[in-house]
């Protein structure tokens, strides 16, 4: 289109955009992050079936599994659900094994998720029972 930049152009806007507001403020942005992470983590421990691997806090990232599911069931549900999150080893295949599990739910945050999209989230995981037979 007229007057659009192009890639070659635009790429070092919009690179130097970006960093400019990772660099902002990073306490609050780790804070905001750190205040989603403990909603997710101590909602999903309130879902009878859910197990929670680790205790959730190390970063912005939550695995777990849902018994009596399997994680793909779990996974396509929430797909269906317009939600996305990962399943499987999740590059720790000897981490599963030991634990005899053979794969997990991953749910990541970033700083643009909002708690009304974790409360999502939650409320969906918990009707799962009421929609998908194990």
């Amino acid at each position: 289109e007229i007057y659009t930049l192009s890639l070659h152009d635009a790429l070092p806007i919009s690179t130097s955009t970006a960093c400019n507001y990772y660099h902002q403020d990073k306490q609050a942005k780790f804070a905001y992050l750190q205040q989603l992470t403990k909603q997710l983590t101590k909602g999903l421990s309130q879902i009878k079936g859910i197990n929670i691997l680790g205790n959730g806090m190390h970063g912005h990232l939550v695995s777990f599994t849902y018994q009596p599911y399997n994680y793909r069931d779990v996974i396509a549900y929430l797909a269906a659900n317009h939600l996305c999150a990962r399943a499987g080893t999740h590059c720790a295949q000897l981490l599963h094994h030991y634990l005899k599990i053979d794969g997990s739910i991953r749910l990541s945050l970033a700083i643009y998720n909002t708690e009304a999209e974790v409360a999502k989230v939650l409320s969906i995981l918990e009707n799962l029972p009421r929609t998908l037979r194990a």
